[in-house]
């Protein structure tokens, strides 16, 4: 039997359509995650804004019965977590694409920031990145953490570096925890150097919250990301800026570099700045 037009028009579980706060969207594609449902349920709770739960239905206009008690479920799980003190809501999102499913949803619902996991992919990300003007933020899909008690925030002085901070500000917040901010200097590298490394650090310091805890530090040597990987085994969480290079971007998408998702031994997290400066909430360049 077909949904009547009365169950596609439904309102949100738990809320309303025409609630005028900001809102954090964790779009559901293919199973809910404790981790990625934590890291949203964080963000949304620093940027005072309402957690958005969607499941993603694909060719059909309107909600089944059984993604709308997937929906309700994973609501009620979010709002058990003491780590999670935003409003949360619940709605299925549908369309003919998971990327239209989740365009369609976050100028319906006046979304400022998308959190996904690894089973978006790198081209999805960067879709709806482009078609949003969100920020967006993706969880790589590594064992979740028992627990998060420290977090690694690598910076680079990239334009995104800023919402890796506040991201990983965010998440260290909900769980009481402490961040190391680090700059690794490459060999022969012609980005910052070792006083405009400091600046950076200091600048992104400077962002986190009172309540936080926050260390510096400058690493000489190797690459970018055997560093990083290094580095990621004293650390619970890794938070990094939307990189360019690709090395970087594999650390959260792909199997062809299945190596370093197999070295890297953390949850890795990619924050990026959204394009629209009338949605976007997260920081941007710390230079």
């Amino acid at each position: 039997m077909s949904d009547s037009s009365d169950e596609r028009e439904r309102p949100m579980i738990g809320g309303s359509r025409g609630a005028s706060k900001t809102r954090t969207l964790y779009p559901i594609f293919q199973a809910e995650s404790d981790t990625v449902l934590g890291i949203a349920g964080a963000i949304a709770t620093a940027l005072d804004s309402q957690l958005l739960i969607g499941d993603v239905e694909t060719g059909t206009d309107g909600a089944g019965y059984e993604s709308s008690r997937e929906v309700a479920e994973t609501v009620l799980h979010a709002r058990q977590n003491p780590s999670i003190a935003a409003d949360v809501l619940g709605q299925t999102l549908t369309g003919p694409s998971p990327s239209e499913a989740v365009v369609t949803a976050a100028g319906t619902f006046q979304v400022n920031t998308i959190v996904m996991g690894d089973d978006a992919s790198e081209g999805l990300e960067s879709q709806l990145a482009t078609q949003t003007g969100c920020d967006t933020v993706v969880v790589g899909g590594r064992a979740p953490p028992e627990s998060i008690a420290s977090i690694l925030v690598p910076i680079a002085g990239g334009s995104h570096s800023g919402a890796a901070v506040d991201v990983a500000s965010a998440v260290a917040e909900a769980n009481d925890a402490w961040l190391e901010l680090v700059h690794i200097l490459e060999t022969g590298d012609s980005g910052p150097d070792r006083d405009e490394a400091t600046a950076l650090l200091e600048s992104g310091a400077a962002r986190a919250p009172d309540d936080v805890e926050v260390d510096t530090r400058i690493i000489d040597g190797g690459s970018v990301t055997s560093e990083i990987v290094e580095e990621s085994g004293y650390h619970d969480l890794t938070v990094i800026g939307a990189p360019q290079k690709g090395k970087l971007r594999r650390l959260i998408f792909g199997s062809k570099a299945a190596e370093i998702r197999g070295q890297a031994q953390n949850t890795v997290v990619m924050a990026r700045k959204g394009a629209d400066p009338e949605l976007s909430l997260l920081s941007g360049s710390l230079d």
